[in-house]
């Protein structure tokens, strides 16, 4: 089971759990060009069994490169009932645009694999979005 901090403000820390779904969303929301924001995002093992051969894919899909993954403290591991084990991802829009990526947590857990989805809007600030009209010089 994939579980992450509820994103869609900036500053939320909400922590949600996402049951039996076929796959999980993570959405950095919108980010200004230049910045980088990086979420953490854990998977637990809600069963009564351990969940073995942990093993995180590689991003792919529209936008890979503008996602990473940067820290990978499950892949490998054997998770006990009740264990947990953390991924960091960042997200770093190169440009104004919609960005995705997608990657895969394959394991023995039955809900095997599970799709991770990783979305995220490049912004400018607005103070620098205005287009200012050049005057004639007097």
């Amino acid at each position: 089971m994939i579980c992450a901090p509820s994103i869609a403000a900036p500053d939320a820390n909400i922590f949600k759990t996402i049951n039996g779904q076929p796959d999980f969303l993570i959405d950095f929301g919108e980010l200004e060009v230049g910045f980088v924001r990086t979420i953490g995002v854990g998977y637990s093992n809600v069963g009564g069994g351990p969940i073995a051969n942990i093993e995180v894919g590689k991003l792919h899909g529209d936008d890979p490169q503008v996602f990473s993954i940067v820290q990978d403290n499950c892949s490998g591991l054997t998770l006990a009932p009740g264990q947990s084990c953390t991924l960091f991802f960042s997200f770093d829009p190169p440009a104004m645009a919609d960005y995705s990526a997608e990657l895969l947590v394959t394991s023995s857990a039955p809900a095997s694999p599970e799709l991770v989805r990783l979305i995220g809007t490049g912004v400018i600030d607005r103070i620098f979005s205005d287009r200012f009209q050049q005057l004639p010089p007097p």
